[in-house]
Order: structure tokens, then C-alpha cells, then sequence
């Protein structure tokens, strides 16, 4: 059974991806309409199972804290560890996976890093190209070796 976290990265990745192709405003109405997209699949609407509405609430969490904290600081990480590649050029799907991925390592400690790498890599096998996720995981672990907290470990409040 899928973790209700790999449905809201999914979920918040492809919202992040309408955000692009559309250009639209980040606003509580685009999230709203998202929430309601989500709740129109099938998916959402199998057999009232706890996981997915865990699952949404968690992508709105993350869609929130995304676009509270906006996407320069994320992208400019993402560029920065991609050697050749500008956020421009990179693929769309392969850009918002990462974004989510960054997003959770630097602000969801609750989450370890070789978690969200993990995860932005089975994400990318699913909606990706064949050299996403290779791509992914290069990308993400340079970024994981320049963060302040351990790679393995979530972090506790003590």
C-alpha cells in the first residue's frame, strides 16, 4: 500500500506543474480549484480510505508552504546543483518533483533527506523520462550533502 505522503508529493507535484504550464496565480483559489480537481478523481474517491484524505491535507501542507516560502530560494538550490542544466531548461516534471523534494529537506524536518530523495526518485519512474530519475537523484544528493542536519534521521524536538 502507498504511503499517504507519496500521494500528497505526487499531488503537490502536479499542481506545481499546472502552475508552470499555466502560469497561473498562486492564490487560495488556486488551490481551492486543486483541491477540488482532487476530489473529483477517481482515486480520491475510492472506498472513503483514511490514507487519502491524510494524503490531501498534506498536499495542501506542502502546496502552502511551497508557495508561502515561494520557489526562488528552492530553484535557485535546484540550478545551482544541476551543473549544466538552468531551471529553464530542465523538464517540467523533473523540476517540480525536485522542488517538492527540496521544499520537504529544507523545511519538513520531520522528514528525513534520503527520504524525500527516495521518494522524488520513484515519483520521477513514474512520471518521468528514463534519465529522470538519475537525474533526480544526482541533483538532490548534492543539495543533501550541504544541509546542517543528518541525511538518515528525522529530526525530534526534544
Amino acid at each position: 500500500m502507498i504511503h499517504y505522503r507519496r500521494y500528497a508529493r505526487e499531488w503537490t507535484m502536479q499542481f506545481l506543474f499546472q502552475y508552470d504550464i499555466k502560469e497561473f496565480n498562486c492564490s487560495d483559489d488556486a488551490i481551492k480549484n486543486f483541491s477540488d480537481q482532487l476530489r473529483e478523481t477517481e482515486l480520491y474517491e475510492l472506498p472513503e480510505k483514511p490514507v487519502l484524505k491524510k494524503a490531501y491535507k498534506e498536499a495542501v501542507r506542502l502546496i502552502g508552504g511551497i508557495l508561502e516560502n515561494g520557489t526562488d530560494e528552492i530553484d535557485k538550490l535546484i540550478a545551482e546543483y544541476s551543473a549544466k542544466w538552468s531551471i529553464d531548461r530542465m523538464d517540467t516534471v523533473d523540476r517540480n518533483i525536485m522542488r517538492v523534494a527540496v521544499y520537504e529537506m529544507l523545511h519538513c524536518e520531520n522528514v528525513p533527506p534520503i527520504v524525500s530523495i527516495n521518494e522524488a526518485v520513484e515519483i520521477g519512474k513514474k512520471y518521468g523520462s528514463s534519465n529522470t530519475p538519475s537525474f533526480i537523484n544526482g541533483v538532490l544528493n548534492s543539495i543533501k550533502n550541504t544541509l546542517d542536519r543528518p541525511a538518515r534521521e528525522a529530526v525530534t524536538e526534544g
